[in-house]
């Protein structure tokens, strides 16, 4: 969910783009510079950011609002190529944030693992981010070897770490200003846009 709708740009911008935060799983706590933000997310994941960049158990790309030039344009999953591309034609909007909900609950969340690493976002053709500890790997990769060493358990415990607003990691997150709180107010929402549906 974006946090406001962007304002029109000018037709030289094709690509807009909006960086994510991630939303964490409720843990009963609610509402509770590149070398520095390393230093930031070693502190707040301490055991799994050396393998998941950042704590982002997705890609770190974000979102995009494209421009449609059929005859220039190559969609693909989270971008676009473009014949003619140059970074003067991208924009990203730092003023927005884009609430991503890529998880849920262990239970839910294991259910749809299982699937992920064949057809889904953990699938072994999409890369993740190189940190100073590893080389580029997937989260395919990265995944399949907690599992290979460790089983469910330590994918288990992955997910607690990044996706569980535990009261450590959410003051962890909040020293550093990275725990902000959104109001998305569905029932409001349903009601707006889709009268038919609402309770």
């Amino acid at each position: 969910m974006v946090s406001c709708v962007p304002a029109p740009y000018p037709l030289n911008i094709w690509c807009l783009t909006i960086l994510i935060t991630q939303v964490l799983i409720s843990s009963s706590v609610w509402p509770p510079p590149f070398a520095r933000r390393r230093q930031i997310s070693m502190r707040a994941y301490p055991e799994f950011d050396a393998k998941v960049s950042g704590g982002f158990l997705i890609h770190q790309v974000g979102k995009s609002f494209l421009r449609v030039v059929p005859e220039l344009m190559a969609p693909r999953i989270q971008f676009c190529d473009y014949s003619t591309h140059n970074d003067t034609k991208i924009k990203t909007l730092a003023h927005l944030d884009l609430a991503h909900y890529h998880t849920d609950a262990w239970d839910k969340f294991y259910q749809k693992y299982q699937e992920r690493p064949a057809s889904g976002s953990y699938r072994k053709v999409i890369s993740g981010s190189k940190t100073y500890e590893t080389e580029r790997k997937s989260l395919h990769d990265i995944l399949e070897e907690l599992e290979q060493s460790e089983g469910v358990a330590g994918l288990k415990r992955l997910h607690r770490e990044l996706c569980v607003a535990k009261p450590d990691l959410v003051a962890r997150l909040d020293q550093y200003d990275l725990y902000p709180l959104y109001n998305f107010n569905f029932d409001a929402k349903r009601a707006q846009y889709f009268p038919q549906f609402s309770i």
